[in-house]
């Protein structure tokens, strides 16, 4: 790993959004997101989650969600394979995520159980295992209307995860990529 990697590093900061690398490999994106049009509760949901990956189709390969009941979903991801040229594996990741909405403390939050049993049949032999241990979205909501928000997505890879600087700033990119698309699609939204 690389020297250094004990310490709070900032990745990138514009626009409002930051993203940051705290030690063990753990990534924090954060923004503030505002729709003036709607609800933003009414949207949080596990469609907006599978949509985050769907508006992000040029960074994962296939997306599949399986809705167990309004709180509960199952997710794979197979990611495009962008590090073929540094002889880097194909990724994925399998995940059971659940939804909170906590009255009392204004917000929803989505944490992510890995599912690393067996790798499911239809992804290739030569795609590896994404070593995330969990993720966690959160959207506390900043106004009685609930209309802006202060959006986190906290991304924790296994701390054992080897992420050499020049690959730590190509995964910067993508998440921050990510995660403006999803800014900008909400703050549009329409119902």
């Amino acid at each position: 790993m690389e020297k250094n990697s004990n310490l709070t590093k900032i990745i990138s900061e514009k626009n409002g959004m930051k993203l940051i690398r705290n030690p063990d490999n753990v990534f924090n994106f954060v923004c503030t997101i505002e729709n003036k049009h709607i609800y933003l509760d009414k949207i949080i949901n596990f469609e907006l989650i599978k949509l985050i990956f769907e508006i992000n189709n040029d960074i994962y390969e296939k997306v599949i969600m399986n809705k167990i009941d309004d709180n509960n979903a199952e997710f794979i991801f197979i990611m495009k394979h962008f590090f073929a040229d540094i002889g880097l594996p194909q990724r994925y990741y399998h995940f059971i995520m659940k939804k909170n909405f906590n009255v009392n403390e204004n917000k929803i939050v989505f944490t992510s159980e890995t599912i690393n049993r067996n790798k499911p049949d239809f992804i290739g032999k030569d795609i590896e295992f994404l070593p995330i241990n969990n993720m966690i979205y959160e959207c506390q909501f900043t106004s009685l209307q609930r209309d802006k928000m202060l959006f986190s997505a906290l991304i924790s890879f296994d701390k054992n995860l080897s992420i050499p600087e020049y690959v730590e700033k190509v995964v910067g990119l993508i998440v921050n990529k990510i995660f403006i698309r999803v800014k900008q699609f909400i703050e549009i939204y329409r119902i």
